[in-house]
């Protein structure tokens, strides 16, 4: 993903606003093209208390200007259908699906280099 470290305070705010998301939610961040949002958000994804907060786990998903959405939605699943067997064999011999690992814990995907609203 990205190199660790980065500006504390930008990281504590944004940090600050996803977790205060209770329910299911957007944080979004935007701007023009190389101004560092990715790098913003990968220094995010790094900070030991968001991961901590996300115990379902943070998904990355890299979109960029000729995105295939199917495959980055398989991915998606993947990745959640994965981590809810993983939480399941941790906790006990039941497999939960995806629906229900988004039902029981926090997770946080992240959508980088979103190019149109199609996406």
């Amino acid at each position: 993903m990205c190199a660790h470290g980065g500006p504390d305070h930008y990281v504590a705010e944004i940090a600050a606003r996803l977790l205060n998301v209770l329910a299911p939610g957007v944080c979004a961040l935007q701007g023009t093209a190389g101004i560092g949002k990715s790098t913003l958000a990968c220094w995010l994804v790094n900070d030991s208390y968001v991961r901590q907060t996300f115990p379902g786990g943070i998904a990355w998903l890299q979109f960029g200007q000729d995105a295939h959405v199917p495959g980055l939605q398989a991915e998606l699943h993947n990745f959640l259908e994965a981590a809810a067997a993983e939480r399941a064999s941790a906790t006990s011999s039941r497999l939960l699906t995806a629906g229900q690992l988004q039902d029981t814990v926090r997770t946080l995907v992240v959508l980088d280099d979103v190019w149109t609203e199609d996406h």
